[in-house]
């Protein structure tokens, strides 16, 4: 069974990121571009591997919610805070998802999850 700790760990980001977007339609995550600094020396193999160094040297991603209509699309900060926070609401409020998260069971439906409730803070797309 995976922990919190886990989750905030490289991989762990890594892996959240890869099940939250994996053929999911609204988020565009970026790097904000004042963070990109942040990944000099840094390689990884992949964007959500990119994304995961970016959190963990205190940085932001930006996340465009593709699904809001064109007047009202909004641009989300993503910081390691509130993928903290994403995940707590995720254990306190969604304990399916939660559980299948810790379990290793989950899906582009456990994924999404996690994603709106830390750019969000609540599961809006459900």
């Amino acid at each position: 069974m995976l922990t919190m700790k886990h989750f905030l760990s490289h991989q762990g980001l890594e892996d959240l990121f890869s099940v939250a977007t994996y053929g999911n339609g609204w988020p565009d995550i970026e790097v904000r571009d004042e963070d990109r600094a942040l990944l000099k020396n840094v390689k990884n193999d992949c964007i959500e591997g990119t994304w995961a160094s970016v959190l963990q040297k205190g940085g932001t991603l930006l996340v465009h919610d593709l699904y809001a209509e064109d007047d009202d699309q909004e641009t989300y900060e993503l910081t390691l805070e509130k993928v903290k926070a994403g995940l707590k609401k995720m254990r306190d409020e969604y304990p399916r998802q939660w559980a299948d998260l810790v379990e290793e069971n989950d899906d582009l439906i456990t994924g999404d999850c996690f994603l709106q409730l830390a750019v969000f803070g609540e599961w809006i797309y459900g």
